[in-house]
């Protein structure tokens, strides 16, 4: 590489718009999902929108907006294994925050 070149980042940015995990004391509110069904079915779509990705144009860093950090913790056991996942603005007593996933190790 040469010196004059900094090394690129790969970021990317989606709004997952209202993902929160099913919580049955929450189930009929605003924002939340009615049954677990619903749930899975959104995971289903944000996981093979997000498998593809990584598989094709892997983000160094991810941030995902409107998320639970229930939901968050869960996608990156399902999907993002190889990411670490921050908060780095949780509002207090915020229920929907934005997360973000940053790899552990570039792999080239």
């Amino acid at each position: 590489m040469s010196p004059n070149v900094l090394p690129a980042i790969r970021f990317a940015w989606w709004n997952v718009n209202n993902f929160a995990h099913y919580d049955a004391s929450r189930a009929g509110q605003e924002r939340w999902p009615l049954e677990p069904p619903a749930y899975a079915e959104k995971c289903a779509r944000v996981d093979a929108a997000l498998q593809h990705l990584v598989a094709t144009q892997a983000p160094d860093v991810l941030g995902l907006g409107e998320i639970t950090a229930t939901a968050a913790e869960e996608l990156r056991n399902r999907a993002l294994s190889g990411y670490e996942l921050i908060f780095p603005d949780a509002a207090p007593g915020a229920q929907f925050q934005v997360a973000v996933f940053h790899r552990l190790a570039r792999v080239h």
